[in-house]
């Protein structure tokens, strides 16, 4: 009869097994260990940064970080820098040269440019078109831009606010995404919370930064987690600030991949068509309410306010017959409402609205020509690439030399 400390005690075959399993546990997680730091060490050798391309910003949700280089791969291959300020552009001074017209681009990802090389992104283009042009009577042109990946109306008012005005522009050049700049603005369609909002309050818009507690508490030293969601961001941050490998994972996981009917993630179709659902009504509510508190912005600094839409390439696919599809399937004729909204909000406003939408589909379409998509990606999935950059700085730079030749000669 065996006695209970025989069985609690394994010995011969059992106790063989249990060491096998914990020797082959412990050499799976040591060899997990050395292949991550070897992932590591040869990532940073092939010039992949250590940490991400943003930060957070007490004031904006997020910004890009300061003198940042590393590579972009997800649409193309472009090794992005920032400059000291923190813009994906070259350095500028706050005070600009005499005799020099001053451009301020405000804008998200398509302004961002990420996916082609700084002289190759519209604003770039728009620069060197601008120079030497009649309208600008003698003066040097100089574009500053301040896109930043994610961003909505309401980032791109506050950065207006807080950085912008200091650069003392002469004109402000605001590009609008259709696509997702108006789930941006909504608290209601926005999943991302940490960011600042527009909210009503009654009739009245107020803003809404209660993102700001969320990032002081969990980006100071020695931050300690109250809940499931700042335990992510903490955790998020870190390894992203820390890590080559997560940062990699980090941007893999937001490249925009070709979905069904050319919609990529992010984008949401609704938005091409007029608002039905509360939502999306509130959300285009607070939308029109920031872009007019933006053009109050420019008129208090006697600057005007240009607004262009860039467009998704579902409105500018080469096939007309796909686009008519898309429109067909949700009881409408065109993809065009968000120009046709803006439209109508710049003539009660006093903005100048500039819709690329049409004169780019016009040329997609006469030359069967992509404006998104790169060699490793799908045709027409994400962002513009080098000829979507080059064909809207041009169309821009024809409606801008016509509204600074009609201010010169006092039309309008």
């Amino acid at each position: 009869m065996s006695s209970a400390d025989d069985t609690a005690v394994p010995t011969g075959p059992a106790l063989r097994r249990r060491a096998s399993w914990k020797l082959k546990l412990a050499a799976v997680c040591t060899g997990c260990v050395i292949a991550a730091l070897v992932g590591e060490g040869a990532l940073r050798l092939c010039g992949f940064p250590r940490v991400g391309r943003y930060s957070p910003d007490l004031n904006l949700g997020a910004r890009l970080v300061q003198n940042y280089g590393g590579w972009q791969r997800a649409e193309g291959e472009v090794y992005v820098r920032t400059n000291s300020a923190g813009w994906r552009d070259r350095e500028h001074t706050l005070q600009a040269a005499p005799n020099t017209f001053r451009i301020a681009v405000l804008g998200d990802s398509f302004s961002e440019a990420a996916q082609v090389e700084i002289h190759e992104a519209y604003w770039a283009v728009l620069e060197r078109e601008l120079a030497g042009r009649e309208a600008l009577q003698g003066r040097q042109i100089e574009v500053l831009n301040f896109g930043v990946s994610g961003y909505g109306t309401t980032q791109e008012f506050l950065c207006l606010e807080h950085e912008v005005w200091q650069y003392k522009p002469d004109l402000i050049l605001l590009q609008f995404l259709p696509g997702n700049d108006v789930c941006n603005n909504s608290h209601t369609l926005e999943p991302d919370r940490g960011r600042p909002f527009h909210v009503f309050s009654g009739d009245e818009l107020m803003l809404d930064n209660t993102f700001r507690e969320q990032i002081t508490r969990v980006l100071r030293p020695g931050a300690i987690a109250r809940n499931w969601d700042e335990k992510v961001i903490l955790w998020k941050h870190f390894l992203i600030s820390h890590s080559a490998i997560m940062s990699l994972i980090y941007e893999m996981r937001h490249r925009n991949e070709d979905q069904a009917g050319n919609l990529e993630p992010g984008i949401e179709s609704l938005v091409f068509f007029e608002p039905g659902e509360p939502e999306w009504i509130e959300a285009w509510a607070i939308t029109d309410a920031v872009l007019r508190e933006m053009q109050e912005s420019c008129r208090e600094h006697q600057v005007p306010l240009v607004v262009f839409t860039a467009n998704n390439s579902l409105q500018v696919h080469p096939d007309d017959a796909f686009i008519r599809q898309i429109a067909r399937e949700n009881d409408a004729t065109d993809v065009l409402y968000p120009d046709e909204h803006l439209q109508t909000l710049a003539e009660a406003t006093g903005f100048r609205f500039i819709s690329l939408t049409l004169p780019m589909r016009e040329i997609a379409q006469r030359d069967g020509t992509w404006f998104h998509g790169f060699p490793n990606t799908a045709p027409g999935a994400g962002h513009w690439n080098v000829t979507g950059h080059a064909t809207a700085g041009k169309l821009l730079t024809k409606e801008l030399c016509r509204l600074l030749d009609n201010k010169a000669s006092g039309a309008d």
